[in-house]
Order: structure tokens, then C-alpha cells, then sequence
């Protein structure tokens, strides 16, 4: 009996791509019920390809939008213009690429770290000074009008 698979079919496939979940319900649709037991090649050979279609799902993969624009958001910012811009660095180099769907959790936590990262930046002031046109950085300057 056939039945026996469906134990094995995942219960939510829209974690899966399109084209795995459509190869598994083509490979259902082919199914004929009222076969006798002289078709039991016919019918070992439906649970052969059902088999196989349940074991190619492939998961969808992780939505990367949220890092893609936490990194655009860092690669705007001039890093001269900060104190320490290392934990951006960081933050951004610790990017896993290639998670699927259900692992989005840490993606998400990676367009965290980055947006954290680029919150606790410190502006670092430059003025010009002497009438070189030299450049300095002052922590925490006092400017008088």
C-alpha cells in the first residue's frame, strides 16, 4: 500500500522550492490506486520515484534583504568619519551567505549585528586647523560661536 510514504512527505512545503514541490506532486499525480497485484513493478515503481522526489526537497533559500540593506546602509558611511568602525567591519564579514529558510533566524540576527554595530558608531569630528590646512581630530571638542 501506498500510504506508507505519506508518513514521509513533509507536512508544510512551502519551505521547499517550487520546482522540488512540483516534482513531488507530479510524482503523486501518477499514481493509479486500482492497480492489481500483477503491477506490483508498476507500483514499487511509483513509491521508487515518490521516494526520490521527497528526498530531492530542497528548502527555499533565507531572505538576505534586511542584510543586504544593513550593508548598503555601512557601505554609505565613511569609516575616517568614526572612532572605532571595526565592529561594523566585523559585523559584515561575519555574514554567512547561502542559509535557507529554515535558518532565517540567524540572518536575521546578521542584519542585527550590523545595524547594532552601526548604532553605537561614535562620530569623530575633524576640523581643519593652522593655516597649513592641516587636518586633526579632537575627542569631545568645544566649539564657541
Amino acid at each position: 500500500m501506498l500510504i506508507i510514504w505519506e508518513k514521509r512527505i513533509p507536512s508544510d512545503l512551502t519551505l521547499y522550492t517550487d520546482e522540488t514541490v512540483q516534482a513531488l506532486e507530479d510524482a503523486l499525480k501518477d499514481v493509479k490506486y486500482d492497480l492489481d497485484i500483477t503491477q506490483q513493478d508498476t507500483v514499487d515503481g511509483y513509491v521508487d520515484a515518490i521516494n526520490k522526489a521527497i528526498a530531492q526537497l530542497k528548502y527555499k533559500a533565507a531572505d538576505y534583504t534586511e542584510v543586504d540593506k544593513a550593508i548598503e546602509k555601512a557601505n554609505k558611511l565613511n569609516k575616517d568619519n568614526y572612532e572605532d568602525f571595526t565592529k561594523v567591519t566585523a559585523a559584515i564579514n561575519a555574514v554567512a551567505p547561502g542559509k535557507n529558510i529554515t535558518e532565517q533566524d540567524e540572518v536575521d540576527a546578521m542584519a542585527k549585528a550590523i545595524n547594532d554595530a552601526i548604532d553605537a558608531l561614535v562620530f569623530q569630528l575633524k576640523i581643519k586647523y593652522n593655516s597649513n590646512g592641516g587636518t586633526g581630530t579632537m575627542n569631545n571638542p568645544a566649539i564657541e560661536l
